[in-house]
């Protein structure tokens, strides 16, 4: 059924639906285009191009300027030059035009809804969290900034909220994230799933494909997260101060420099990015499983862990496929380390997410003797003399790595366990 829409009312009705999502991608502006009109004429094409063009460096456009520009835009003229009116699917129409929102997130009209929704006194307190956000010159830093060792001389910074904020992000995460759905090829920081449960699908397959994304948190900038609360039906106001609450500045006080980060982003350490990342990675996902599935492929994702495995006819076209997924990680705001990208055959030794995927899921042998190492001399000498990579909650860290070998080995977990709790932590 279908219903026909004049050159001002097409207009409002692409706006609505492209001023809630991330228009730094050409073809998420085709495919919207393409699904609101159910037309592939060439003009759809015309006026993605030039919509991307005109607001894909920004991210985002506000409904009222966009349907401004679209209404006195020279190929939506053109596309009416000779009617006077399109048609276009009713059930598409109505499902844009639905007020509300998008998902069944809790509502905040404004900044005095959305302080009561993050359970806070007094909208000061929101301008006082986002102040470093707006300000060149300040003293005031809600992130506990440190710098995490990492081989060969890499490192990283983890941003850890103070108190306050991170009370605020933990709520935004439990409150406004938990109602936003995420695909199911995703299984880092998700209740319920673990490695191993990412991991098993790649079991006893001829080749593995794995490809790591590079610096992924911080290639989500504050216009990407934004745009993720105006999509979900927030307003302007609304999704840009919930934006600023889950990014770390690129500004930092006086004095620290040295931890300076090349643009606002997600911090590593704060509450709710597990959550945004994984909402933020949704197209890719559903891009990346359309192209596993096309060759017979499995795919999942853990964090930046991009995963992929099949049988004759992935390792037929498994350079072609990387260089897919190359292209489609770039596409979606993302970044790939090619130098760990890693093809993996039947007939060699197949490890993803610290785990063997050969003929089933299992640790190494020798991970399990260097931790029962390291373990005993921590009985033998102290646990100070083994931290030394000087990780700041070392007990925790050798508690995570005695689960990771206890998920395939039960036996072994025994023994580590046995060990573990042998030492004198005082």
């Amino acid at each position: 059924m279908e219903s026909s829409l004049t050159r001002s009312q097409l207009a409002m009705l692409i706006s609505r639906d492209l001023s809630r999502r991330w228009l730094g991608n050409s073809s998420v502006i085709h495919r919207r285009l393409r699904r609101i009109t159910g037309s592939r004429a060439r003009w759809t094409d015309q006026l993605a191009e030039a919509l991307h063009l005109q607001f894909g460096r920004a991210g985002h456009a506000q409904q009222v300027p966009l349907q401004v520009w679209l209404d006195g835009h020279p190929v939506m003229k053109a596309a009416f030059r000779n009617r006077q009116t399109l048609r276009v699917d009713v059930a598409t129409a109505n499902q844009i035009n639905r007020p509300g929102y998008r998902w069944p997130v809790p509502a905040a009209a404004n900044l005095l809804e959305l302080t009561d929704l993050l359970c806070l006194r007094t909208p000061r307190a929101i301008d006082w969290l986002v102040r470093p956000h707006l300000r060149r010159s300040t003293s005031v830093d809600h992130y506990v900034r440190r710098r995490i060792p990492g081989r060969q001389g890499r490192g990283r910074w983890l941003h850890q909220p103070r108190p306050l904020l991170m009370r605020v992000q933990r709520c935004i995460a439990r409150e406004i994230l938990t109602e936003i759905p995420l695909h199911a090829a995703a299984h880092a920081y998700r209740r319920g799933l673990s490695v191993r449960d990412c991991a098993a699908p790649h079991v006893g397959h001829r080749v593995v494909l794995k490809i790591d994304l590079e610096n992924f948190f911080g290639t989500i900038s504050l216009r990407r997260v934004t745009a993720l609360f105006r999509a979900a039906g927030y307003p302007d106001e609304v999704a840009v101060t919930l934006g600023r609450l889950c990014t770390v500045p690129a500004r930092t006080p006086s004095g620290t420099e040295d931890c300076r980060i090349a643009g606002t982003c997600l911090p590593q350490g704060g509450p709710a990015s597990p959550a945004i990342s994984n909402a933020i990675a949704f197209q890719m996902d559903r891009r990346l499983a359309g192209l596993a599935s096309s060759v017979g492929a499995s795919y999942t994702r853990y964090a930046d862990d991009l995963l992929f495995s099949g049988g004759p006819d992935l390792a037929s076209r498994i350079d072609r496929v990387a260089t897919t997924v190359c292209v489609i990680a770039m596409e979606e705001g993302f970044q790939v380390q090619h130098r760990k990208t890693r093809k993996m055959y039947s007939g060699d030794r197949q490890r993803l997410l610290g785990l063997n995927v050969n003929t089933q899921l299992s640790t190494d042998r020798s991970d399990f003797e260097l931790l029962k190492a390291i373990l005993t001399n921590c009985q033998r000498q102290g646990w100070r003399s083994q931290n030394r990579d000087q990780h700041p909650e070392f007990r925790l860290h050798l508690q995570g790595r005695i689960a990771h070998i206890g998920q395939t080995n039960p036996g072994r977990y025994q023994k580590l366990a046995r060990l573990f709790d042998a030492i004198d932590w005082t």
